[in-house]
């Protein structure tokens, strides 16, 4: 299957047209940042992920924050400067992914990151 997105690093394929299953907005206040992030990676020990955290320019306070295993990608993005995350949680199917085990990472992950001080996570419609 031909992917739309290529990441080379990756092992998860986006496939032809495939959708995030759950869509969040995780609104971190920024002098939390370095909490959130080391709770994400937690997280991602947990679940066998692995985890990308890369600030966008330097001097710019936003970040891409990538966690992937080949049947699931979880992107968690604040590229436009703002305390808000948005969380998108792809699933492959054909490698075991399922709606549930989505939801149930998704369950997880927010137990970690609830530690933050101060942050709300809310469902993207």
């Amino acid at each position: 299957m031909a992917s739309d997105r290529q990441y080379t690093d990756f092992e998860f394929d986006f496939g032809t047209g495939r959708t995030a299953v759950q869509k969040l907005i995780a609104t971190v206040p920024r002098k939390e940042l370095d909490t959130y992030f080391a709770k994400m990676r937690e997280f991602a020990k947990a679940h066998d992920l692995k985890i990308r955290i890369k600030r966008l320019k330097p001097g710019f306070d936003a970040f891409f924050v990538d966690l992937w295993r080949s049947n699931v990608m979880v992107t968690g993005n604040n590229v436009a400067d703002t305390p808000d995350f948005y969380v998108y949680v792809y699933i492959d199917p054909e490698k075991g992914g399922s709606a549930e085990m989505a939801a149930a990472l998704v369950k997880s992950m927010k137990k970690f990151v609830s530690q933050v001080p101060g942050i709300t996570i809310k469902k993207k419609k």
